[in-house]
């Protein structure tokens, strides 16, 4: 007597056939091309953390230094990358890649609070105390750094025309470039104090923290307890003309300059996005970036932010080390490259039943494989028992499980070099 028990295998790949055409609407990541361009524009918020040397001691027996924490406002920042990367595996979610970046940050570096007294020397040899009030110490700051990404990538694609991507990573810092405009001016003020030595009236440094009433003061406290209405402007610019280091909010001579740090240090890069696909070779990215990026720099030995009327020396000129954060958003491109694999296919499947109970005569016959290929197939058979058949693809692209006999044949599932294909669940 025969068996119809192929019946329900057929349904049940009728079933497969309609799935198989559902997945096959868009090609999946072990398809595409395993190697990849990223190009991607970034832009949003940046912050700066600044450590600086200690150098009040450059001037000579300071007193009264009041110098606060140099920080960094209001910045923002834009850039742009691009990377070389390789996916690999059987289902190609993972990868690696590298490139180069270029960023560049604006912001504000500041200094609230700046005065300080230290020892000085005049044009004609007199030794006195110099006076130095700072004002709107701020500098524009323009910050390019390059910076070469070395990343772990991941993508997966979920449909026709969207997937995720993330890159995450060491950021190797190469070298970072301050440009900077100051807003700073000074006042600077001078108090002398002369004792006799050896019967001769001579200059000598007034170290104490409030100088003496015997003093001479030419400072702005002092002219206007003499003169309330007077203009010390103009009494500052009389002195200062005689060889008197003072003047009131006195700007520098040149408000513009650079320093560079080239010191590579280390950092790190997070850029999660997701693709929005034009074909199976081009996406577009849309996403965020972090990225931290310390920079090692050598503080000037004898830094002084000013050492005199005209004078001035950037705040970054005193950094030791800095430690930029980036985060905002990222618009680029990504482009598949290599070849794409022909997805695997089956455009027909036949199911022959054994001519009688009890026979191993029956057949499933799978058609549209990659010809002369390796091929596995695991099933189940009744639903329990685990089943492995081997053969190689004909030149007609069918390959035929044969031997069968009397059962149910489920889960069977297809694999030609690493890729899978079930044609019955």
């Amino acid at each position: 007597m025969k068996k119809i028990l192929f019946i329900a295998l057929a349904g049940a790949l009728t079933q497969t056939a309609f799935a198989q055409k559902n997945s096959s609407d868009y090609t999946h990541d072990n398809l595409l091309g395993r190697w990849v361009i990223d190009i991607n524009i970034l832009g949003g918020m940046a912050n700066q953390n600044f450590s600086t040397a200690n150098t009040l001691m450059n001037n000579l027996n300071a007193v009264n230094a009041d110098v606060s924490k140099l920080k960094f406002r209001d910045g923002y920042s834009f850039g742009a990358d691009a990377q070389l990367g390789l996916f690999f595996g059987p289902k190609r979610h993972w990868g690696i890649g590298a490139g180069l970046m270029f960023m560049k940050e604006r912001g504000h570096t500041a200094m609230d609070n700046y005065s300080i007294a230290y020892q000085a020397t005049d044009g004609a040899g007199n030794i006195y105390r110099q006076q130095v009030t700072g004002h709107n110490i701020k500098e524009d700051m323009i910050a390019t750094n390059f910076n070469v990404p070395v990343v772990l990538k991941y993508k997966n694609r979920f449909s026709k025309h969207w997937g995720f991507t993330a890159d995450a990573g060491a950021l190797i810092n190469l070298e970072m470039k301050n440009s900077y405009t100051t807003h700073a001016n000074f006042d600077y003020e001078a108090i002398y104090k002369f004792e006799r030595v050896e019967g001769v009236l001579t200059s000598v440094y007034d170290n104490a923290t409030t100088p003496s009433v015997n003093d001479w003061l030419i400072t702005k406290a002092e002219f206007l307890r003499n003169n309330p209405n007077g203009d010390y402007q103009a009494y500052a610019n009389i002195k200062r003309s005689l060889g008197y280091s003072v003047g009131e909010a006195m700007p520098p001579t040149s408000k513009t300059g650079s320093t560079s740090y080239k010191q590579a240090s280390i950092g790190l890069l997070l850029q999660p996005s997701f693709n929005y696909f034009l074909s199976d070779y081009m996406a577009l990215n849309f996403g965020v970036y972090y990225i931290v990026k310390p920079f090692n720099n050598n503080a000037q030995s004898d830094y002084r932010l000013t050492s005199g009327i005209g004078a001035y020396n950037s705040l970054m000129s005193n950094v030791k080390s800095s430690t930029n954060q980036d985060y905002g958003i990222n618009i680029g491109l990504r482009i598949f490259m290599g070849r794409k694999c022909a997805p695997m296919t089956i455009s027909a499947i036949d199911a022959k039943s054994p001519t009688y109970c009890g026979l191993l005569d029956g057949s499933i016959s799978i058609h549209g494989l990659t010809p002369n290929q390796p091929a596995t197939v695991d099933y189940l058979l009744n639903s329990k028992q685990p089943t492995q058949f081997g053969g190689v693809v004909k030149a007609d692209s069918q390959l035929t499980i044969d031997n069968l006999g009397a059962g149910t044949y489920s889960d069977i599932v297809v694999t030609i070099k690493k890729r899978m294909l079930r044609v019955a669940a």
